[in-house]
């Protein structure tokens, strides 16, 4: 039997799993954006093929100028010439200049001028993008792997846990929880909409240890009477998002997590995960933050 296709808005990682067909417009019109956004890999693939591309582009300038454009470059074949003209453009282009090859006449010391002009504002544009990207301050939460629908003091409870990674604290955070689930208007149109799940705290004037959301399931929650085959034929899925200050940089940041209903755990609790040493010091053990324990095993030890 084939494995059931899960569909999800947002991933694990935090991003959201949505494509986007954009209008057309001008191809490098959010350039910035895109350049800071994308993963490594495809940003320094990005930055090599343009790399080779300008300097291509001068080379082949240069080699159209004719055999006596580039005072020391081989003349003994097409060939030869080009490959001269290329890293002489690479030289020009990072200001290198070994001095072995030089232009001559004056449309090659125009090309030289342009290139040397370029290559100048490439590199304070890229110097600005890495800049940029490894100075963005971004958060290192952990999430619990399953949400839980158990008995919390007394009430029937959704919990969510999650821990500050860092050895920092992140001031005024705030939490905001939400289910997505389909439903259809009287006209039979077809909606996504967000269901809001209030917490019991949703404010933290300083998150540096843990911290565990509870959500009371009562007849005004959205999850009230839903077992799980209920939420899976609404396609629920459960959003978790902090907002917050980074002391260390004093910039806002945030993070996310999405849970399915095959991601929730029923009749569990959390295994402590926050020990004090007999110096007085605490001790967070990041390791259990997915650990659950089964309730009865829980009132079998009291």
């Amino acid at each position: 039997m084939a494995a059931k296709h899960v569909h999800r808005i947002l991933k694990e990682n935090g991003k959201f799993n949505v494509s986007k067909r954009r209008r057309r417009g001008v191809p490098w019109e959010d350039a910035y954006h895109s350049t800071l956004t994308m993963n490594w890999f495809y940003f320094f693939l990005v930055l090599f093929t343009l790399y080779l591309a300008l300097n291509f582009g001068f080379a082949l300038a240069y080699f159209l100028a004719g055999p006596e454009a580039i005072d020391g470059a081989r003349t003994t074949s097409d060939l030869q010439r080009f490959t001269d003209d290329f890293f002489f453009s690479v030289q020009t282009f990072s200001t290198i200049g070994y001095g072995k090859m030089s232009p001559n006449g004056i449309f090659p010391n125009i090309l030289v001028t342009l290139e040397a002009l370029a290559g100048m504002v490439s590199i304070a544009i890229v110097a600005g993008i890495l800049f940029a990207r490894f100075s963005r301050p971004t958060a290192r939460v952990l999430f619990s792997r399953n949400a839980i629908i158990g008995m919390h003091d007394g009430q029937y409870t959704l919990s969510i846990r999650m821990a500050n990674e860092r050895l920092n604290e992140i001031v005024d955070a705030q939490v905001s929880a939400y289910v997505i689930v389909d439903t259809k208007t009287k006209e039979g149109q077809q909606f996504r909409v967000p269901l809001d799940l209030p917490l019991q705290r949703s404010k933290s004037s300083i998150f540096a240890l843990s911290w565990t959301l509870f959500h009371t399931i009562d007849e005004q929650s959205p999850l009230f009477g839903k077992t799980r085959d209920d939420l899976d034929a609404i396609h629920a899925e459960i959003f978790v998002t902090l907002v917050g200050i980074d002391d260390t940089f004093s910039a806002s940041i945030h993070s996310r997590r999405s849970y399915l209903p095959s991601e929730i755990v029923y009749d569990h609790r959390y295994t402590d995960m926050l020990h004090r040493h007999d110096d007085g010091k605490f001790f967070l053990d990041l390791t259990k933050i997915h650990d659950t324990t089964p309730m009865e095993s829980v009132h079998k030890s009291v």
